[in-house]
């Protein structure tokens, strides 16, 4: 049976290591932002339970991410977020992966891991994953439930469209303001 998976290709007409170190790096670069991507997918919204999302979201607003928002505000960016139910030892995201969603925990925890080892564990209320949404970049560690957990996640492309919402126009600047 064959793998789905294909190694990178690489140019056969290199002048030199540094011409093959840069092929390498593009070939592993689009295989990251390939994984990042389907995972990014994985994090489509599950079925609503009984409560809002912003009412979700509230004890979240003194984390790093909503905390320069207000009520009202966390009101109109809510249904931005999609929420995800985690079973323990679920990871999320990995080191070096293109970071395309942030999350925030509403239930739970998620250990933070470089290297293999636990380094930082998030609680109910903190986030994640903000500023290589907001900025760009690769993921600094891997992010995996310790623990049943739930999470809200906002992807890029959902990101997007709130930035393209002229009605939470006012909630999108104060989250750019704020990373």
């Amino acid at each position: 049976m064959k793998s789905s998976r294909s190694a990178p290709k690489l140019s056969t007409k290199l002048d030199g290591p540094v011409e093959l170190r840069r092929s390498v790096s593009k070939a592993l670069l689009k295989q990251a932002s390939a994984r990042s991507s389907r995972r990014s997918q994985e994090l489509e919204p599950e079925p609503a339970d009984e409560r809002s999302m912003a009412e979700r979201l509230q004890p979240a607003l003194g984390g790093a991410l909503l905390s320069s928002l207000r009520s009202d505000q966390l009101r109109v960016i809510a249904p931005y977020f999609a929420a995800r139910t985690l079973a323990a030892g679920t990871s999320i995201c990995n080191e070096g992966e293109t970071g395309d969603f942030c999350v925030v925990v509403l239930t739970g925890s998620l250990g933070v891991f470089a290297a293999r080892e636990c380094i930082d564990e998030l609680r109910a209320g903190e986030s994640w994953g903000e500023r290589a949404l907001f900025h760009g970049g690769l993921r600094t560690a891997e992010l995996r439930a310790v623990q049943p957990a739930e999470v809200a996640c906002l992807t890029l492309e959902r990101l997007g469209a709130l930035q393209r919402d002229a009605a939470a126009a006012d909630a999108a600047e104060a989250l750019n303001r704020q990373l």
